[in-house]
């Protein structure tokens, strides 16, 4: 019989008829475990089926075919890959609940239960809770307290949460670790920046932008620093070494068109919004100030230069 449901389903997933393969699977796993097969044989059938199809009715349907009968190591693979089956259709309260159960069956190595908390965490992350995210890296660091990595990925995360003393504790802790990290002094150089220490933020990116000048968003973050220092000229440099890193950049082409307006230069403003519009047809940012410099609008929003999203 598991044979027939086997070679049934094999003439399903040729068809491309995927409901009716999922059903087949199912049934050949649940006949193979009621015939006393062996542990691993019945693990191995059943995590191969998981893997195949990566579907989340498939996996959840495997713990029904009496999966406490499986060893630890086997139960906890499959809390896993549900986890994962979970994420993947952004159910991220129950990926988290998953990785949870997965670790508390202590089968783990540290180096596995370390990958799991930072996938946890990147869950967390996606479904809004940044503070919880922090918290369960937090745990990472005390299996692993030398790596920098952590550190930045906390502090990152604690930019993005607006806990600016804290994430600017925990990046001094990852450039302590690795000063050679030009990375680190950029979300560094961010903080300052924000917190309107121009002149430091300025120092720390010019030293990013030196010893690795192929990085656009630290040419980009240097040319708003200098902006805000009124230093035009050089701002308008560092930010055309931006656009010509990366010429599909929208927000390095409003940069250098937002200099020319704040500097006063409303027609090299207005032919630099005109280009936006041809490469970004429609963008309303581009509308909107052609439509303030025109003396068309009323909404006369003073222009402000952004620097590069925050990205983990």
């Amino acid at each position: 019989m598991v044979r027939k449901r086997l070679e049934q389903a094999w003439r399903y997933i040729q068809a491309n008829r995927v409901e009716e393969t999922r059903n087949e699977l199912v049934d050949a796993i649940l006949l193979m475990s009621k015939m006393n097969l062996p542990k691993r044989e019945l693990c191995l059938a059943a995590e191969l089926v998981a893997k195949a199809l990566g579907d989340v009715r498939i996996i959840e349907n495997l713990f029904l075919v009496s999966s406490k009968s499986f060893p630890p190591l086997a139960q906890c693979k499959f809390y896993l890959q549900l986890a994962e089956a979970k994420a993947q259709e952004q159910q991220y309260v129950d990926a988290v609940a998953l990785m949870r159960e997965a670790i508390s069956f202590d089968v783990l190595t540290s180096d596995q239960i370390v990958q799991a908390l930072i996938e946890m965490s990147t869950y967390q992350y996606k479904d809004g809770k940044i503070l919880e995210a922090v918290s369960t890296l937090l745990q990472v660091l005390k299996l692993e307290p030398k790596d920098y990595r952590h550190f930045v990925r906390i502090g990152v995360l604690l930019m993005k949460a607006d806990v600016r003393d804290r994430a600017l504790f925990f990046l001094n802790e990852a450039l302590r670790l690795n000063p050679a990290d030009n990375q680190i002094l950029y979300y560094i150089a961010r903080l300052l920046f924000v917190d309107g220490n121009l002149q430091h933020a300025s120092e720390l990116v010019q030293k990013c932008c030196r010893e690795n000048p192929e990085r656009d968003e630290y040419w980009s973050l240097l040319g708003v620093i200098l902006a805000g220092e009124k230093m035009i000229s050089e701002a308008y440099e560092c930010l055309r070494q931006a656009l010509n890193l990366n010429p599909t950049s929208l927000l390095h082409s409003l940069n250098i068109a937002g200099l020319y307006e704040l500097n006063g230069q409303k027609i090299d403003a207005g032919y630099a919004y005109e280009e936006i519009l041809r490469k970004f047809p429609g963008n309303e940012a581009a509308q909107r100030r052609l439509k303030v410099i025109s003396g068309v609008s009323d909404n006369n929003v003073p222009v402000k230069l952004s620097i590069p999203e925050l990205v983990l």
